[in-house]
């Protein structure tokens, strides 16, 4: 009888920790996402271009509104897609992957075209779906939305649109080196170095910090790969860090265990924290005349801190619109029909074919002449 008694008790407390949703909240958001999602893809119809959302009701999205989105969830560990996202800088870890706080290029590399974010200027803040949809933001500030164009909006949802979105299929002219997983920046510098026959610069450069305050936190003279420790376990710590103003787009990339361990806000704005494996890539305001202040605050019952892989990036224009340019420019023709991929190379064609779908086994070429390989981690190559 106890036993039973314990497995009741057990079984009741269990399920009174899983959250649900009721069938009518259920029914509004599911609704209001999928008319979002239906008119993202009537903006670019006929053609493989990827959709992403600033909101998601599961990481399943993409197959139950029927769109081309990059979040995915698999209880049989789907390997191929995990990697494929994750070796290009998506956060991923065992049999899921993240839409949230991807950058500018990665974006483009993904072939994000339609941007979904939504709309704080709404005249329906107050009704149930606004308010479902709303709360299920996954996203911290887009401060890198001036690369986009407005190109739509409905009472839930503005639109945007990334002119720098790559197609599908893209020539390379190096095979894609393998990067560190935890740092995506370097995945995105690694992919984009490969788009010209000639070397150019790093899309991404590390930029150093103007100045370094500390409260309760042991002196540091650098913050790469550098441990953080509390003088006094008994109170609170900050570490205080200052960026100075500038007119390009910078990125603060930080390891799993800062997010784990540290409360992080930019300009006394908190940035939502992730518990998945994987580095957390966030924009940082384009201010060409304040400074912009990041504040990490450690947990309580913290007493140290591994910075791991964190870092403040620089988003080079140049060499990154020349490598844009190059790679639209040298990509085959192709359409995408039926669960088939049609690739037309140029004359005088060199060098390597990417896709950005991910490599398994089941793929086939009509072409005896052409092999596909997995020589870019985790992606299909030609």
């Amino acid at each position: 009888t106890l036993l039973v008694l314990d497995m009741g008790a057990n079984a009741y407390a269990s399920l009174k920790a899983i959250s649900f949703i009721s069938k009518a909240d259920f029914t509004v958001t599911s609704k209001a996402l999928n008319a979002a999602y239906t008119e993202a893809k009537t903006l670019a119809p006929n053609t493989f271009y990827r959709v992403n959302s600033d909101t998601q009701r599961s990481m399943d999205d993409p197959y139950q509104y029927n769109f081309n989105g990059i979040s995915t969830f698999s209880s049989v560990l789907n390997t191929s897609t995990i990697n494929a996202l994750t070796n290009i800088g998506a956060i991923g870890s065992a049999g899921r992957v993240k839409n949230n706080d991807l950058t500018w290029p990665l974006e483009s590399l993904l072939g994000v075209r339609q941007l979904l974010l939504v709309n704080t200027q709404s005249t329906k803040t107050t009704t149930p779906e606004y308010q479902q949809i709303s709360s299920r933001i996954i996203d911290n500030p887009r401060y890198d939305l001036p690369a986009y164009k407005l190109i739509g909006h409905n009472d839930y949802f503005n639109i945007y649109q990334n002119p720098d979105a790559l197609p599908v299929a893209t020539q390379i002219y190096r095979k894609v080196p393998t990067q560190v997983q935890a740092n995506p920046v370097l995945q995105q510098n690694a992919y984009f170095s490969t788009f010209t026959p000639e070397t150019i610069g790093a899309i991404f450069t590390t930029t150093d910090f103007s100045g370094i305050t500390v409260d309760n936190v042991k002196p540091l003279t650098t913050l790469t790969n550098a441990i953080a420790t509390k003088k006094d376990k008994k109170l609170g710590a900050t570490i205080t860090l200052n960026v100075n103003p500038s007119t390009e787009q910078r990125y603060l990339v930080m390891g799993e265990n800062m997010r784990k361990n540290m409360a992080i806000s930019i300009n006394n704005v908190p940035l939502k924290n992730d518990p998945d494996n994987g580095s957390k890539t966030v924009s940082l305001p384009i201010d060409a005349e304040k400074p912009t202040t990041v504040t990490l605050t450690f947990n309580r019952n913290i007493d140290q801190i591994d910075l791991d892989h964190f870092a403040l990036y620089t988003l080079n224009r140049q060499p990154f619109e020349q490598a844009v340019a190059a790679a639209k420019q040298h990509a085959p023709k192709q359409v995408v029909k039926n669960g088939s991929v049609t690739l037309t190379t140029r004359q005088n064609n060199s060098g390597y074919i990417m896709l950005t779908i991910p490599y398994e086994k089941g793929w086939q070429v009509d072409n005896k002449q052409v092999k596909i390989q997995n020589y870019t981690p985790a992606s299909i190559g030609l």
